[in-house]
């Protein structure tokens, strides 16, 4: 019995030191290093790839013009919808009969009411004239209205066209050529901003129970002229534990503006000790 007890012991006070380390012994949780902005851009239509503007490796700007597609057929109903927009004739047309037939109207209504120099039957009719005119005229405005709606709908279908960069970065991969086809929602080209990196590792639950959102941690991250020693700060820490492996997830944001951290490489977050 003693030393089932003694087993048990030994083994509590190895879990401890294990959770905790010491300062010479500092725990080192591995994991892996990528872009916080990164995305791989493709055409919500299928068409013909008319012109590619950017090459592996150029640096692009928010909403710059990537790659286009063959776009023809859209520009010729853009220009199309274009004049029909444009068009104002048979509405000012109508708008200026309207306002006529109101005037006689109110004269001959003024006309009967005063001295009944016109019947009602004249009257009426003046009316109903100006009531039609005015329905044709409220009808015309809102054919108006649908030809704006229909140009700007032909314009968005045009734009849809064209792939454009989703934030600063640099390009990273072109998936086809010009002439060549594609599919809707097919990748077509990968943009990359490694300017803020993110660690991200998946660590035992018992070290990350002290760790909280926004603290500073240490990390060390693997170079080309050997490891390099890095400070983030925790964006992320998963509210819940894997069942299946019991470890948490853990994100760290790390600034890379000197470019010094190329994304994708390993990297280790160092807890306790003097790393």
């Amino acid at each position: 019995m003693r030393s089932l007890l003694k087993l048990i012991l030994l083994a509590g006070i190895s879990s401890s030191a294990w959770a905790q380390g010491t300062s010479s012994e500092p725990v080192r949780i591995a994991g892996i290093t990528a872009p916080v902005n990164r995305a791989t851009l493709s055409s919500v239509l299928p068409g013909k790839i008319d012109k590619i503007h950017v090459v592996e490796g150029t640096p692009v700007k928010s909403g710059q013009l990537l790659i286009e597609l063959d776009k023809r057929l859209e520009t010729l109903d853009v220009e199309r919808r274009k004049l029909l927009t444009d068009s104002q004739s048979e509405l000012e047309a109508a708008a200026h009969r309207a306002t006529l037939l109101q005037a006689e109207w109110e004269t001959a209504n003024r006309l009967f009411e005063s001295n009944k120099s016109i019947s009602r039957e004249e009257r009426d009719r003046k009316l109903t004239e100006y009531k039609l005119a005015a329905t044709e005229h409220e009808r015309l405005k809102m054919v108006e209205n649908l030809e704006e709606l229909e140009y700007r709908m032909a314009v968005e279908q045009m734009n849809r066209r064209d792939i454009l960069a989703p934030f600063d970065g640099i390009v990273t991969r072109l998936y086809l050529k010009e002439g060549e086809g594609c599919n809707d929602r097919q990748p077509l080209v990968d943009v990359v901003d490694a300017r803020t990196c993110e660690f991200i590792c998946h660590m035992p639950a018992v070290h990350a129970v002290n760790l909280e959102k926004d603290s500073v941690v240490t990390l060390e991250i693997e170079s080309g002229a050997g490891p390099l020693k890095r400070e983030g700060r925790i964006f992320f820490i998963s509210p819940v534990v894997d069942p299946a492996s019991g470890l948490r997830e853990v994100q760290v944001r790390i600034d890379n503006a000197d470019g010094s951290i190329t994304p994708g490489v390993n990297a280790f977050l160092i807890l306790g000790g003097n790393p």
